[in-house]
């Protein structure tokens, strides 16, 4: 992926989802809307598995035999897109985005909350974006270059977890 689309995505994430809610289910309502570009890639992206290997747990297309790369997404029950994550050598690096299950009615429409934009490189968490689900963004999370903190939250807005990063890794 070109560096102008990640800074794109980002970008938009800063300010909340985009309209890929139109793409599985035209009740949702994902602000704000995305290029044709992001658009591609999330109807592109596949469901994935994880397999032990050497040691490592890594991601892998369904029925392939070598580690995945692109993108992948994961659905909600409701067949809504849940997250969306890019692979490489079967390890997560790039963007990984989340979103709160739909669950508020805005002119008759579903309105998508965004959980968070994180970004990876080989496998490390790098930085992360949080937000709660009445869209505020979390002012404790500040995750620069694999070292700082990350906050998680229920969906009634108390913290439910908090992670200390060092180098990309948790070290709680």
């Amino acid at each position: 992926m070109n560096k102008l689309l990640a800074a794109t995505f980002v970008a938009l994430l800063m300010v909340g989802c985009g309209e890929i809610g139109n793409l599985l289910a035209p009740e949702v309502q994902m602000i704000p809307p995305l290029s044709e570009e992001q658009e591609k890639i999330i109807a592109e992206a596949i469901r994935i598995e994880f397999r032990s290997e050497k040691g490592e747990k890594l991601a892998y297309a369904l029925n392939e035999q070598t580690p995945y790369t692109g993108w992948s997404k994961s659905m909600y029950g409701n067949g809504q897109i849940s997250a969306l994550t890019e692979w490489k050598d079967g390890e997560v690096h790039g963007l990984e985005l989340a979103w709160y299950t739909p669950n508020e009615k805005k002119n008759g429409k579903y309105v998508c909350i965004m959980k968070s934009a994180k970004t990876w490189q080989d496998g490390k968490q790098m930085s992360a974006a949080i937000w709660k689900l009445n869209g505020d963004k979390c002012p404790v999370t500040n995750l620069v270059n694999g070292n700082g903190v990350v906050v998680y939250y229920r969906d009634d807005g108390t913290e439910r977890d908090r992670a200390t990063f060092k180098d990309g890794e948790p070290v709680r």
